[in-house]
């Protein structure tokens, strides 16, 4: 049922990044709607998110993809909690920024460049480039505004930063 492959990492390839699960891939397409290939690549990048949560010193923010195929990992407990044990020796937990409470520009703003930092030091720079670009105008600005969405992103691995 999974099988590993060998994905292409910048600086050496990482094992945890070789995991699989064609029912998890299944599953983030039929609930967002998109192509078996579109929900592989969301799957990729939370892979890879998870090897910066794993790696990354510092408060983390996926992207709004990332963080719908890690709550769709999450949801194969058994199977998260064994590759996370496994891959990083530890569960990395997923701690959403409540809603209540609407994190500050600057704190959002620190954890979106610690993440592209993490992403141009370990993977490829299209990585980078496609997170960027995910994260939109937060990635670029000192500041973060209601017009950004900032909610969409903000969750974290509970890493201090």
């Amino acid at each position: 049922m999974k099988q590993l492959v060998a994905t292409k990492v910048h600086k050496g390839p990482h094992h945890a990044l070789r995991y699989e699960n064609p029912e998890i891939v299944g599953r983030i397409a039929r609930e967002s709607n998109l192509t078996l290939l579109e929900a592989q690549k969301i799957f990729t990048n939370t892979l890879r998110f998870l090897v910066l949560c794993g790696t990354w010193k510092g408060a983390l923010a996926p992207t709004a993809s990332i963080d719908i195929g890690w709550h769709t990992f999450l949801l194969f407990t058994r199977e998260y909690r064994e590759y996370c044990q496994a891959e990083f020796g530890r569960f990395i937990d997923h701690v959403p920024t409540p809603k209540l409470i609407r994190p500050n520009g600057r704190s959002l703003k620190r954890r979106v460049t610690n993440t592209l930092a993490g992403a141009k030091a370990l993977f490829e720079q299209e990585v980078t480039t496609a997170w960027g670009t995910e994260f939109g105008p937060i990635a670029d600005s000192a500041d973060c505004s209601p017009s950004t969405n900032c909610q969409s992103s903000c969750c974290h691995d509970g890493n201090p930063g």
